[in-house]
């Protein structure tokens, strides 16, 4: 004779030889998984009326493809089931007695859920009011201090406004003075002209043509100052722009960016051998 725990470890081992699981066996005989479990472990104190649970076990064995009928006697023989039972509902069965509770705890959490729903709903309601209450008069706050705070700023900006009136006033006062200082420096210099320096004349206005003849050439920025033969000239070379400075005996010329210009002397180029930004002196003599 098999004790309950082999009854339920002979079903187990046939289930799992299959590959089925219990929600296989579920879903084909309709007994929860629940009381499969309990089945297979053999665990009687879970298990309802032996009446019920021998339908149960025959059900599972006849799934398995097990002899269901000699399964079902073996089970028999384990608790003298008495197969003469007239009214087989009135027999007690864990499962009712099981049911009625769960319904009965379902019943009481769905009371306390919603007596718990109410009152959080209140306290957030009274909350909400007090939030409201407090965000009204921090909002008037607010608005008082910003209206402080917009006066305070609109003064400041007209100040700011009135001194960068008078700054830019004074700019363009200073720009203008600048442009005055640069226009008549440039009206002093003959722009990408030659500058030839005075030619002597005699009474019959008859040209007499000097003996030598000094072009300068700037290609940077260069101050001359020249001495030609008794008369001084001071001029500012810009880029592009060139000076022809005739003599008859003496010639003394002073570059304030040697490096920055090219001289052509009597129609050749002379020698100048000098680095930007160095100042160099030369002199000449006619010969």
């Amino acid at each position: 004779m098999m004790s309950l725990k082999e009854l339920g470890r002979l079903l187990q081992e046939t289930r799992e030889s299959k590959n089925l699981s219990l929600n296989d066996v579920h879903d084909n005989i309709k007994v929860s998984i629940y009381i499969l479990k309990a089945i297979e472990e053999g665990n009687e104190n879970i298990l309802p009326h032996p009446v019920y649970t021998k339908s149960f076990i025959q059900s599972y064995a006849k799934f398995l493809g097990l002899d269901w009928q000699k399964i079902g006697e073996e089970y028999t023989s384990i608790y003298n089931i008495d197969n003469k039972i007239e009214n087989i509902d009135k027999l007690p069965t864990t499962v009712k007695e099981e049911r009625k509770n769960y319904w009965l705890i379902i019943i009481a959490i769905l009371i306390l859920s919603l007596l718990l729903l109410f009152g959080i709903k209140k306290i957030i309601k009274n909350g909400s009011n007090k939030e409201i209450e407090q965000s009204s008069l921090s909002q008037e706050e607010t608005l008082s201090q910003n209206t402080n705070v917009v006066k305070e700023s609109n003064i400041v900006s007209q100040n700011n406004s009135t001194q960068e009136l008078k700054s830019e006033d004074n700019k363009d006062n200073n720009e203008k003075e600048e442009k005055n200082i640069i226009t008549q420096n440039k009206n002093n210099i003959s722009v990408n002209s030659s500058i030839v320096l005075p030619k002597s004349e005699d009474n019959n206005s008859s040209l007499i043509s000097p003996k030598h003849s000094l072009e300068i050439i700037s290609t940077d920025k260069c101050w001359v100052l020249a001495k030609v033969d008794d008369e001084n000239k001071e001029v500012f070379l810009y880029p592009g722009e060139k000076i022809v400075l005739n003599y008859n005996s003496f010639l003394e010329v002073k570059l304030g960016n040697a490096g920055g210009v090219k001289l052509i002397l009597d129609g050749k180029e002379y020698p100048l051998e000098a680095e930007a930004g160095q100042v160099k002196t030369l002199k000449f003599t006619a010969e």
